[in-house]
Parts: C-alpha cells; structure tokens; sequence
C-alpha cells in the first residue's frame, strides 16, 4: 500500500505538470512575452515614424529653398518696403499689414522704421506731427507716394510707428515673427535685409545672424552679414524661409575718422521683441502676433 501510494503521488504531480492548470500558466507566461514584445515593436514604429516625418519635414524645406518663388517673395519681403525721405535723408521703413477703419471707406497702415531716419527728416520742419514723405512699390514696378503720421518713438531702442491713412488698401505688409520665434534666433540663421540704399528701390541682400548680443552703448543689437549700405536703416531684416520680419535695421559699423568707410556686412538691427514691449507700453500691443501659451508649446513638442 505504502508503494501504491507513493506510484499515486508521483502520477499526480505528473498530471500537475502536464494537466491544463500548468499549460495555462506556461501559455500565460508566453502570452505575456508576446505582448511584451509587440509593445517594444510599436515603440520604434512610432519612433521610426516620427523620424519620417521629421525628415519629411526638412524636405519639404530643402525643396522650398531649393525652388523659389520670385513672386512670393517679392511680396513678402520687397513689397513691404517703402522708402522714407527728406530734403537731404533718406532711409527706409516696413509697411504692416492694412486694416480697414470700421464705419469708413478708408484703411490705416502701420509702419516701423528707425527713429533717426524720421528724426532726420524732420529736422527741418517745426514739429514732429509735420507729415512724412513715403514711397510705395508695387508688383508691376510703378510707385506712390504718400504721407505718414508719427504716432510714437523711441531714441533708446530707435524705433518709431507711423501711420498711413489712404483710401485703398495696400497691397503688401509684413508678417511679423512670434516672440517664440525671435526668442530662438541663433548666430547663423539666415536671413534678407531690405532697404532703399543711397536712395535706390528696395533692394534684397542675403546673409546670416552673426550676432544675438552685440551691445553698443549700452543698448542690444543683432549683428547681420547681410551686406547694408547708408539708406538702409529703417527696412527690415526677415527670416530668409518663412519670410517674417525678425527686427529693424538702425546702424552699420565704418572705419576711420577723417574720411570714414562704411563695413556694409557689419550691420546692427534692433530685434523686434524690444519694439513689442515698447509698443505694448505705448498701447500699441495688438501689432504683436498673439502669444503662444506654455501649455500649447509644451502639447506641441
């Protein structure tokens, strides 16, 4: 019997071993494996995918530079250039985008340019609401000429807002960087500055982000490459791929004292972020592009 028994135990742990309790939990464990594995294979598909996309991305932009729409471009970075002069200055400006006066055929321009050049201007004339001769260029080479209003400046920053009061609407006006984007510029990030040199129509030159920091008594600049010129002062300097205004151009460096010699790919522009928070403070916050919020950035990345 004692035998029996022990024949009776072995046979039991057998069936144990081999019964459907233990092939459940062997499958259970595999089952387990298994999904454990599919989660790892989705994580670098979605890995995977996201650097596609990001290569995508950058192709579409690789393509985009590498075919060029004059057109677009005109609009968005020549157009918006207007040319500011006085009996013996000239310097050069960037037009926003019109708006219509609610309750009136008329439309409001804004403009931005460097205080000097308005400065320069009307130093001859016997108060700062003397109206300010502008020159406007339009897509099929012919110009207008209107007359802007100061409105506001500032000779720490050299910034100044002008307004245009017209009964048509102009056709072209700046788009104007984010906050966010101003924030991320880093040295060698390309660029068009567009001006009126020596008086000329506006004209586009190509170039990088030198400089995020370059301080001049005591106020802040951003130094371009792009080649300027004595005329420039006022225009814009704009993001060579998305085409937004990123700052005003104010001063160029020259050599030499007696018979100084303009270094035209040593320019200085006033980034746009000091021309929001002086137009905030002057009540002028609705030309800043809406801010995006923490939460959407952070949802975004």
């Amino acid at each position: 019997l004692a035998a029996q028994d022990e024949k009776l135990d072995a046979w039991d742990k057998v069936r144990d071993e081999i019964g459907p309790a233990a092939v459940d939990a062997r499958l259970a464990g595999y089952r387990d494996g298994v999904e454990n594995q599919v989660k790892r294979v989705d994580e670098l598909a979605r890995t995977a995918l996201g650097l596609a996309e990001g290569a995508r991305t950058e192709l579409t932009r690789v393509e985009q530079d590498l075919d060029r729409d004059p057109g677009r471009m005109w609009r968005e970075l020549v157009g918006p250039t207007v040319q500011l002069m006085g009996e013996d200055t000239v310097g050069s400006g960037v037009l926003l985008q019109s708006e219509r006066v609610a309750g009136t055929d008329e439309y409001r321009t804004y403009l931005i340019t460097a205080w000097h050049v308005v400065r320069d201007i009307q130093a001859s004339a016997e108060s700062l609401e003397a109206p300010v001769p502008v020159t406007i260029y339009t897509p099929d080479k012919s110009v207008t000429a209107e007359t802007a209003t100061l409105l506001e400046h500032d000779a720490e920053i050299d910034a100044a807002l002008l307004v245009l009061r017209t009964k048509r609407q102009i056709e072209c006006g700046a788009k104007l960087a984010s906050r966010e984007r101003l924030a991320s510029a880093r040295i060698f990030d390309r660029i068009y500055a567009v001006g009126c040199p020596l008086g000329n129509d506006p004209i586009p030159t190509y170039g990088e982000v030198a400089d995020t920091h370059h301080v001049v008594d005591g106020q802040r600049y951003w130094m371009i490459s792009a080649p300027t010129y004595i005329g420039n002062s006022g225009g814009g300097v704009f993001d060579a791929r998305t085409h937004e205004l990123l700052g005003i151009f104010s001063k160029i460096y020259t050599h030499g004292s007696v018979r100084p010699t303009v270094v035209p790919h040593m320019g200085l522009a006033t980034s746009l972020i000091p021309i929001y928070d002086w137009l905030d403070k002057v009540g002028y916050a609705s030309l800043e592009p809406a801010r995006v919020s923490a939460q959407t950035a952070s949802a975004q990345r």
